[in-house]
């Protein structure tokens, strides 16, 4: 992958969260796809280093460089409040951060990855492969 570090000119600012690092990707259909597909084509991730820069990462032509403008910083804050967990942190107290926070809020009621579960589900299956 292509390795860029974002800075942005403006009073703009990433926000982070608890999960910061967010791989993104589209499907055929345009359905996005976050938290997986790192092997695919279109993957791009993103990770803000600080409200001023975010470490961004694509399979774009080198030289394809990214515009730091108000869309790309939306797009980004946007990604990463969809991956919070619970927190969605900004330096500075904006609208904007606010209102990510309000939409996106509707993911700490999504179930999570319980690895235990997930351990005893593998184990089930693989005694009844044994039967």
């Amino acid at each position: 992958m292509h390795w860029e570090l974002i800075h942005l000119p403006t009073d703009d600012q990433f926000v982070t969260c608890d999960a910061p690092l967010v791989s993104f990707a589209s499907d055929d259909s345009g359905h996005a796809v976050f938290g997986a597909g790192y092997g695919l084509s279109q993957a791009e991730v993103s990770f803000p280093v600080s409200p001023s820069s975010c470490l961004f990462l694509n399979r774009w032509a080198p030289g394809n460089s990214v515009i730091p403008n108000k869309a790309f910083v939306r797009e980004m804050n946007e990604r990463t409040a969809r991956m919070a967990e619970r927190f969605v942190i900004s330096q500075k107290p904006s609208s904007e951060a606010e209102e990510l926070t309000k939409r996106f809020a509707y993911t700490t009621n999504l179930p999570k990855l319980d690895r235990e579960q997930l351990f005893r589900m593998i184990d089930k299956f693989m005694d009844s492969l044994d039967d």
